[in-house]
């Protein structure tokens, strides 16, 4: 964590969290793939083997992720950008984003 990062519990493993960053209760960054193997992560439009096995989450000054946001293996959040809550993270998101992608919810009626 670098200076001025705020966060409530979660885990935050094998991650860089640039100044000034805000997360959430429950959040959580994925830091191992299931199968082990090393992770892979875009760079400049280009896929990079990065030759870890533990590797989580890079994020720029200002981002920030709601309550239960979760994050895959070598994701890097751009600058400024903003992660809703409950959203899961899979590739890259640029600068100044919004990014949000909670589940619907589903009701069943009870009669």
């Amino acid at each position: 964590f670098q200076e001025d990062v705020h966060c409530h519990s979660g885990f935050f493993g094998d991650s860089i969290f640039d100044e000034r960053c805000k997360l959430g209760a429950g959040v959580i960054t994925a830091n191992r793939r299931f199968d082990r193997g090393q992770i892979t992560s875009v760079a400049r439009g280009e896929k990079v083997d990065t030759g870890l096995t533990d590797f989580g989450v890079i994020a720029g000054k200002d981002a920030a992720a709601g309550i239960h946001a979760s994050m895959m293996p070598g994701v890097m959040i751009g600058r400024g950008s903003i992660i809703g809550p409950n959203s899961m993270v899979k590739e890259n998101i640029p600068d100044d984003t919004l990014f949000y992608n909670a589940l619907k919810s589903c009701r069943k009626r009870i009669n």
